[in-house]
């Protein structure tokens, strides 16, 4: 009875050292530790919002109680609360404090500090951590909402997607650039309200639905657009919308179903960047030509039509009169202009049968096609020449 009476008090001595040393951990050594997840930041007094992944938040314990709170952003610099203080709730620990956020200055690389205000809550398991800082100063108002863990999946496709498109209907096709895709985060509900401005319309589907398979992101709703009439006047037509943006946002398409009524469906499909100029360049381009050479300048043609067709490798073919210039290279830049370069054979008659001479070919066309320069020079024609084509009228001249 002896040896199990001892053995009963050193289980219960265990038992109270054990409690005892739960007791003396204090609320401000309970939080500390590192979190790492992803910000959520409106600005602009909230009609801006940003999602930062891979932030990280450290709280340190202070020996009077409170902790010190360290949020590091390669967006939002360093914000630091020096002494915040921590209560124990129920299931949670609520934090409190203010600071000071250091950012560097986009525009001139300076650091400016800003005072900051911090509250938090950190669940006592630490499986649901929040810190919200406030930040008046900075962009007529900034909130910097930390959350623990990956950022959800509806935050992540938040965005702008600038884009071009391809649309099929019954009576043909159609190439778009400067097509637009926004896609807002709907925090309260996990969903997206997407946005479209473009050729077909402005377009609005809210409450679209966001999940992840396989590494990519799917979107998918119904809303309705405003399409203008040649006329002038507007209708409403419905369309739903489905959605496809890779895990890191490189890539992105959108097929947006238009029942347009009388004109039938509309499919459209958007693409990231601007069209590849195989696709978007082909068309008949009107204008004018100005011929200049050694012996005459600036000799205006009216009424003159350039033709170009794409080809498979992604070259396209410029004809102009009888005359064509193929497998001609076309690039485009980050700012929608193409340009295109190559060489061929230019048949021109001087004051019999049209002979054929060496031609490089050069232009340029912007993004909505409404510029187009394309030069041909035959360096054996007269000293020198080139024509140029202009699309537009001619300039009316005096002579």
């Amino acid at each position: 009875m002896k040896i199990k009476y001892l053995f009963l008090m050193i289980v219960a001595g265990l038992f109270a050292a054990s409690c005892d040393g739960d007791d003396n951990i204090t609320p401000s050594q309970a939080v500390a530790d590192t979190y790492n997840g992803y910000t959520w930041t409106s600005f602009f007094n909230g009609a801006y919002t940003q999602l930062s992944e891979n932030e990280t938040v450290s709280v340190t314990a202070n020996e009077d109680g409170t902790i010190t709170v360290t949020y590091t952003s390669s967006t939002w610099g360093t914000s630091t609360i020096s002494a915040a203080t921590v209560i124990a709730g129920t299931n949670s620990y609520t934090i409190s404090g203010t600071g000071t956020s250091a950012i560097t200055s986009h525009s001139t690389g300076t650091v400016n500090n800003y005072d900051c205000t911090l509250t938090g809550t950190i669940s006592t398991d630490k499986s649901d951590v929040e810190f919200v800082f406030t930040l008046p100063a900075v962009m007529q108002g900034t909130t910097i909402t930390f959350h623990k863990g990956d950022a959800p999946d509806h935050m992540v496709v938040a965005g702008s997607y600038s884009s071009y498109s391809t649309a099929s209907f019954t009576h043909g096709s159609m190439v778009s650039n400067n097509e637009s895709i926004t896609l807002k985060a709907n925090t309260e509900n996990g969903t997206v309200d997407l946005a479209y401005s473009g050729t077909w319309g402005t377009g609005t589907a809210t409450g679209l639905e966001v999940s992840k398979n396989n590494g990519s992101y799917t979107v998918n709703g119904s809303g309705t657009t405003v399409v203008s009439g040649h006329s002038g006047s507007a209708s409403n037509y419905a369309f739903t919308v489905e959605g496809a943006i890779s895990e890191d946002k490189s890539t992105a398409s959108f097929v947006l179903t238009i029942e347009m009524g009388a004109m039938g469906t509309v499919t459209v499909t958007t693409g990231l960047g601007y069209a590849s100029p195989a696709l978007f360049l082909p068309d008949t381009y009107n204008g004018y030509t100005d011929m200049d050479s050694g012996y005459f300048k600036d000799r205006i043609t009216a009424d003159q039509a350039i033709t170009i067709t794409g080809n498979e490798d992604g070259t396209v073919n410029v004809a102009y009169g009888d005359n064509t210039i193929s497998k001609v290279e076309a690039k485009v830049n980050a700012e929608g202009i193409y340009t295109l370069s190559g060489q061929g054979v230019y048949a021109i008659s001087m004051s019999g049968p049209p002979s054929n001479y060496d031609c490089t070919l050069t232009g340029t066309i912007n993004a909505d096609k409404s510029e187009v320069e394309i030069i041909f020079t035959l360096p054996a024609v007269m000293q020198g020449t080139t024509i140029t084509f202009h699309k537009g009228d001619a300039p009316v001249t005096t002579e």
